[in-house]
């Protein structure tokens, strides 16, 4: 009879399509090919339209596991889940709520590890996890963060314990985007006939935390110096309504700016960007679509939040602008535009750092080595427990 395999229970809000979704789905699909590990994944609310990305990978989903925040009947609900896949892990993916909170008590309960995954950087005044979590810091066996600066955060702003705290950047497979021998198809799916058209593109969620609003007054400040470009919106959410009201505002909507929605082949529009801009409020941490863009050698633009210093070195393998406002990030795109050499030599240095440092294997072996060092620490307890029972005893 075949050894049942080890589970590890990740439990998230809802499969909506983002950066910790993807780079939740690129681990489960690397840890279920390496047999060691069977991953499955918990949604407390709506399964959400990625959840078949993951069925089809031969990942179990299961949702509307709870019904409403104070809903008890979720921890039987999740005992149930951890004892039918033998689950010895869960791990909350995301920062705080109920994905912490009932999972800590789940795993608690059940006598088995929890590894909470951080991907939310605070600030003063926004503490990543609420108080009702920060309770359960002596129950949590391990806090992951993406970025060194963001353990520091975790450790000094929210109070983590730092000896809980591990480091695992998020990781992607470079090889998708390795394709920069496509440019023409990409520009001819963006529209642009003319080579000459400076691209620059903003890929994320429609929400109010990324701030469009500063993209397309950045862009209306560009257009007014140099006409001879482009900017790309790409990405839905539930703010969508209101960045279509102010693109359609700016004067920029068709000849200067275009809103491209949700796209699934990311990887084939990327070529045909010049630049990528990230325009995040101070909760980004360590941005997927920062990865994507480097490894197809598009450079990246962003402010400086979270652990982005991590993946950018000014000048060297990307951009920073200072401040968070439109008229920096317009100085800035508008000093890169005519620098033709250090955008070249900035793309090359910045795909081959990830390359190095931010693959899907790197970022599997790390959750492997993790997995493995916490299911040694429970061995090693049960053996205590046993050795002082048998003292007890004697």
């Amino acid at each position: 009879m075949a050894e049942q395999q080890t589970g590890i229970m990740f439990i998230i809000h809802s499969l909506w399509p983002g950066g910790m979704e993807n780079v939740l789905l690129s681990l489960v699909q690397k840890l279920r090919s390496l047999g060691r590990y069977k991953p499955m994944v918990v949604c407390l609310g709506e399964a959400g339209p990625m959840a078949e990305k993951f069925r089809n990978e031969g990942i179990d989903v299961h949702a509307q596991v709870l019904n409403h925040t104070f809903d008890f009947n979720v921890l039987p609900r999740l005992l149930r889940l951890i004892r039918k896949n033998a689950v010895r892990i869960i791990v909350p993916v995301g920062s705080g709520g109920n994905r912490m909170f009932w999972g800590t008590l789940a795993a608690k309960a059940a006598g088995i590890k929890v590894a909470v995954w951080s991907h939310t950087y605070s600030q003063p005044g926004h503490p990543e996890f609420e108080q009702s979590n920060r309770v359960l810091y002596p129950l949590v066996d391990r806090f992951i963060a993406l970025g060194h600066r963001h353990r520091e955060c975790l450790a000094w702003r929210d109070g983590v314990p730092a000896g809980r705290i591990v480091c695992i950047p998020n990781g992607i497979e470079p090889e998708r985007y390795d394709s920069d021998r496509w440019r023409d198809r990409a520009r001819a799916i963006l529209g642009l006939a003319d080579e000459n058209v400076f691209a620059v593109g903003m890929i994320a969620n429609l929400r109010p935390s990324k701030r469009h609003d500063i993209f397309i007054q950045a862009a209306q400040k560009v257009v007014q110096q140099n006409r001879k470009v482009h900017f790309f919106i790409i990405g839905d959410g539930p703010t969508r309504d209101r960045v279509r009201a102010r693109a359609s505002g700016s004067a920029l909507l068709g000849p200067y700016l275009s809103l491209l929605g949700h796209r699934d082949d990311i990887e084939k529009l990327l070529p045909g960007l010049d630049l990528v801009s990230i325009v995040s409020e101070w909760q980004e941490c360590l941005s997927i679509v920062a990865l994507q863009a480097m490894a197809a050698k598009v450079p990246v633009m962003s402010n400086f939040i979270g652990s982005m210093d991590e993946i950018i070195t000014d000048n060297q393998t990307g951009f920073f602008y200072p401040s968070l406002d439109p008229d920096t990030l317009a100085k800035r795109i508008l000093e890169i535009i005519p620098n033709t050499e250090l955008r070249k030599q900035t793309a090359l240095a910045g795909s081959d750092r990830v390359r190095k440092k931010f693959t899907v294997d790197r970022m599997t072996e790390q959750f492997t080595q993790l997995f493995d060092e916490m299911l040694a620490m429970d061995l090693r307890q049960t053996h205590q427990i046993g050795f002082l029972r048998r003292i007890l005893s004697s």
